[in-house]
């Protein structure tokens, strides 16, 4: 995966590079990241490590709107 970001670069080195997380089709995907404290500040340091300018958060099944409020209120300083 990171070589394809390094030949995105290459080829439109003005492209914003998004990670999507999820996707899986787990009820409890996000579960113990809404509830882990490290967890936005890990996602931070991975978009600073790799140079990327965002994420999209993919949750769909088993939705479970208290957990993904407390995902995205974590996550938004980031």
């Amino acid at each position: 995966a990171i070589a394809v970001m390094d030949r995105m670069r290459v080829v439109n080195p003005r492209a914003d590079i998004f990670v999507s997380l999820g996707g899986g089709g787990g009820a409890n995907e996000f579960g113990g990241a809404s509830q882990d404290p490290e967890f936005a500040n890990n996602v931070r340091r991975f978009l600073q490590d790799y140079h990327l300018q965002g994420i999209d958060v993919d949750w769909e099944e088993g939705l479970q709107r208290d957990k993904l409020n407390a995902l995205i209120t974590q996550l938004s300083p980031v």
